[in-house]
């Protein structure tokens, strides 16, 4: 989808998702993917209240993080239990904001990802202002 690339404007995951949601259809069930670490700044997000209420969120589990780390989260974003799936997977250790990072410093991401996506980072020039 181009939606957050051919909107004016401030780009917000919220909008981005109602947007989707109008696209796709009210009987669509979507599900918004974030790294444990992305989970710890919600808080500070556009409208996390309205996000949750838009679509369920998988956290894909981080070295360090812990199931405190919800409990923490919660406080500040209530009802957030019942909209997140926890899921736990290989403990990697790369993020998309350090990916977007190293492109915007202009440093390698090879081995990081597939060779077709940082071709077409490359094609595109996507995250030289991230």
């Amino acid at each position: 989808s181009l939606v957050d690339a051919e909107r004016l404007g401030p780009s917000y995951t919220v909008d981005t998702v109602e947007i989707l949601q109008e696209e796709l259809g009210r009987g669509v069930r979507l599900y918004f993917i974030l790294g444990r670490d992305s989970l710890m700044d919600l808080p500070s997000w556009h409208e996390p209240e309205r996000l949750l209420r838009l679509c369920t969120l998988v956290v894909v589990s981080r070295p360090g993080g812990g199931a405190e780390d919800l409990a923490a989260v919660e406080v500040l974003v209530p009802g957030l239990r019942e909209r997140v799936v926890l899921l736990e997977g290989p403990q990697i250790g790369i993020s998309g904001t350090d990916l977007r990072r190293r492109v915007a410093e202009g440093r390698p991401i090879r081995y990081q990802v597939p060779e077709a996506v940082e071709a077409y980072i490359g094609q595109r020039s996507l995250y030289l202002n991230a």
